[in-house]
């Protein structure tokens, strides 16, 4: 047990080497200056890649080390679960206002698209876990994404230009809200992330020469304190403080995206995968572990790296199909909708 205390200290470095070798050395420098290169669908699609591995990660030793406590251990390692969920509602917060801002005049179209494709594969995945006698909540992320899509919709319609300060609001006062109430922190830790890339969305031009002149720096400062956070968190136990480097540490590595999106260049077929599937990777792996952990789960924990493979390989061979019965099921409802009106 020695060696586990140790492991909130040891985890990130295992997290950072882990990520090169699941890219196979496949990050390469960016020598020239190119700014469509700024957070661009391809290098997105990789950062989903790295958060949803980092939630996999977290989830998975959370749910085998600890199944039934709540050491400050087990909370370290949920601490990186909550950065990816962080990178999933940034990049959330940026992409939904680029593509509504595209389809501005679809009127609620964006939102039934949104909402379908976001909820098919959870029904999918859940009633198949319900014929199997085994019934798993909605994971939490799902639940806020619906009410970050229709709150993006609502602050288009209502506040037009004026949509930016109304999102910032609701999501200020939805954090506080549920910090108050005593809510579960993973509730609220990493929810301000989205109203971040809303703004990052809406000043994309002005913020691109300025990070492109500075990027080195920028991403030197911003790691610096992503290291400073989280050594911070090390003595803490469950408290406000605590929570609240969370949510920091949580901005700091969505604002780490943008300057490194312009400095390197990420070549990496399993990220690919991960990040295209990412949606349905998440709702396999909430239903998924609770289910084969009890069978899967070896007592030696030397064989706990075997178990953690093992459970994303799965989580990663079911995704595929899921995305495409998805999306013929999609296809399929809205060729309805469209037909009745």
């Amino acid at each position: 047990m020695k060696i586990i205390n140790t492991l909130p200290i040891l985890f990130p470095f295992l997290l950072l080497f882990g990520y090169i070798l699941i890219g196979i050395f496949g990050i390469r420098r960016i020598t020239s200056t190119n700014d469509t290169l700024f957070l661009n669908q391809e290098l997105t699609n990789k950062f989903r890649g790295l958060a949803i591995l980092a939630i996999l990660l977290g989830h998975c030793i959370c749910f085998i080390l600890f199944p039934e406590t709540k050491s400050i251990t087990d909370s370290f390692f949920k601490v990186f679960a909550t950065i990816g969920a962080g990178v999933f509602f940034f990049l959330s917060g940026y992409g939904n206002t680029l593509s509504y801002k595209k389809k501005y005049n679809t009127n609620y179209q964006w939102l039934f698209d949104k909402c379908a494709k976001l909820y098919i594969p959870v029904i999918i995945i859940h009633f198949t876990a319900l014929l199997m006698s085994h019934y798993v909540n909605i994971n939490w992320y799902i639940k806020e994404q619906l009410l970050a899509y229709i709150i993006t919709f609502l602050s288009f319609k209502i506040f037009k230009n004026r949509y930016i300060i109304a999102q910032i609001l609701f999501w200020l006062i939805f954090t506080a809200s549920l910090a108050f109430m005593h809510a579960s922190p993973a509730l609220w830790t990493a929810t301000l992330c989205f109203p971040i890339g809303v703004i990052v969305a809406e000043y994309k031009n002005k913020l691109i020469p300025i990070i492109n002149e500075y990027k080195i720096h920028f991403s030197i400062i911003l790691l610096l304190l992503a290291c400073t956070f989280y050594i911070l968190l090390i003595p803490l136990r469950y408290s406000y403080l605590r929570f609240f480097l969370i949510m920091l540490l949580c901005i700091n590595i969505c604002a780490l995206l943008m300057p490194l999106s312009l400095i390197f260049k990420i070549k990496s077929k399993l990220l690919d995968y991960a990040g295209k599937y990412s949606l349905e990777n998440l709702t396999i792996h909430w239903v998924l572990i609770p289910i084969l952990l009890p069978k899967l789960h070896i007592m030696n924990p030397n064989l706990l790296c075997i178990e953690i493979i093992l459970i994303i390989f799965i989580v990663f061979l079911f995704s595929k199909p899921l995305h495409i019965i998805s999306e013929k099921l999609y296809k399929i409802i809205k060729s309805i909708v469209i037909n009745k009106k």
